[in-house]
Formats: structure tokens, sequence, C-alpha cells
């Protein structure tokens, strides 16, 4: 009678426990629903973020090229005014050695 009894215990038990694991399991996928819930959102606006970011980058990035047209433009300037400034220094040189030998009655 005693292992009837123990039977039917167990049978309860079981039951009892399965009923506490299905419970348990429902939490689960309401919390596994939240969650998903939640990261969709975190995605969204994560990209919106990325997205600001980005339109603040291109505006870097013209704003760059920009400068970069600019510099350009004053390093040609500049390497124009340095070879004007040599070619004149030779031309002088050059006068002066003219000057020079006429002096020296080399010529």
């Amino acid at each position: 009678m005693s292992a009837v009894i123990a039977e039917g215990y167990m049978e309860e038990s079981v039951d009892r426990r399965v009923a506490v694991l299905e419970a348990n399991v429902e939490n689960i996928k309401d919390n596994v629903g939240k969650l998903e819930v939640d990261m969709r959102e975190m995605r969204k606006s994560i990209d919106q973020r990325f997205e600001s970011i980005d339109r603040k980058f291109e505006s870097l990035d013209r704003k760059f090229d920009a400068m970069h047209q600019e510099l350009r433009a004053v390093m040609r300037f500049l390497i124009g005014v340095v070879i004007s400034f040599f070619t004149t220094l030779i031309g002088f040189g050059a006068a002066i050695l003219g000057v020079m030998a006429r002096g020296f009655h080399w010529l």
C-alpha cells in the first residue's frame, strides 16, 4: 500500500514540477519577447545616431575638400612666386656678371 501512495505522491510531485516549469517557460518567453522589442528599439535609435554622425562627417568632408582646394591654389601661387624669384636672381646674377666682365675688360 505504501508503494501505491508513494507512486501517487510522486505523480502529484512530478505534475506540480512540470506545471512550475511550464510557468517558468512562459515567463521566459514573455521576457525574451520584451527583449526582442527592446533590442529593435535600441537598434533604431543607434541607426538614427549613426545617420546623424554620418551627416556630420559628410559636412566635415566637404569643408576639408574646400580647404584642400584653397591650399592647392595657395601652393601653386607660392611655387610660382618662388620660381619667379629664383629666375629673377639668376637674371640679376647674369647681369652683374656681365657688368663685372665689362668692367674687368673680359669682354
